[in-house]
């Protein structure tokens, strides 16, 4: 079957099609072809007998512009497709955080991730959800976590932090795992199992960066640490990725 990949800009989207390109017949779709905010674009494919992995991920900016995309226009073409695409699988890319009530409620984001997900298995689509954590690499947008760090204490700028667990895991890796889990359970969590303490991460940049920076560590609430049920197997380790990053 023919796969379509949506999220032309997407991080984990990009990083997916160079794997998957020499391995399926695989596309990459831009927002220009199928834009969630244009009904009018998602006649330009026939998603009919394929494969639509989803990877539009709109994170950042306020409430309204996170709701817009990752639920109202999701919305929209799921409908779109209950109607015009037959023997047509969706492939969802999801955050782990959606399983932690906590999170739902506090982050915009996060509770996009959770309605998308509902209305997706409501949809009566044949669906899969893939549930990601902290896909980290080259080529991430320089506000998510690990670039912001690394800039911040290249300029030896004061960098603050909660006492944290986290599940970082290279973006190569999960796009393997991806692939490797397309014939899956329904919904998955792709991630190594492996937690690492955020400070103890960003003494190891500044060490490396030979940086000046000072290190605020905030103490942390109770965390909410989730587990793959099939872990894969790192091809290296999260440090020696960082240091590739810097």
């Amino acid at each position: 079957m023919t796969c379509y990949i949506l999220g032309e800009n997407s991080f984990v989207g990009k990083t997916l099609f160079e794997y998957m390109k020499d391995k399926t017949h695989c596309y990459l779709v831009a927002r220009k072809t199928i834009d969630l905010l244009n009904p009018a674009t998602f006649s330009n494919i026939d998603f009919s007998n394929s494969v639509i992995i989803d990877c539009i991920n709109v994170n950042n900016g306020n409430k309204e512009e996170i709701v817009r995309t990752n639920v109202s226009g999701f919305t929209n073409l799921i409908n779109y497709l209950k109607q015009k695409a037959v023997n047509l699988k969706y492939v969802y890319m999801s955050t782990i955080s959606v399983t932690d009530e906590t999170a739902v409620k506090g982050s915009a984001y996060v509770n996009s991730k959770k309605t998308a997900e509902d209305t997706l298995m409501a949809s009566g689509l044949d669906y899969q959800i893939m549930r990601l954590s902290y896909p980290i690499g080259k080529g991430e947008n320089k506000s998510r976590l690990f670039p912001r760090l690394i800039s911040q204490l290249k300029n030896n700028e004061p960098v603050t932090v909660n006492d944290i667990l986290i599940n970082p895991n290279a973006v190569e890796d999960v796009v393997k795992d991806i692939y490797h889990q397309l014939q899956g359970p329904k919904i998955t969590f792709i991630s190594s199992n492996n937690y690492f303490s955020l400070a103890g991460l960003v003494l190891f940049l500044k060490e490396n960066l030979r940086s000046e920076s000072s290190i605020t560590v905030n103490e942390a609430k109770e965390q909410y640490l989730p587990k793959s049920e099939t872990p894969f197997e790192e091809s290296q380790t999260i440090k020696q990725r960082l240091l590739q990053m810097i």
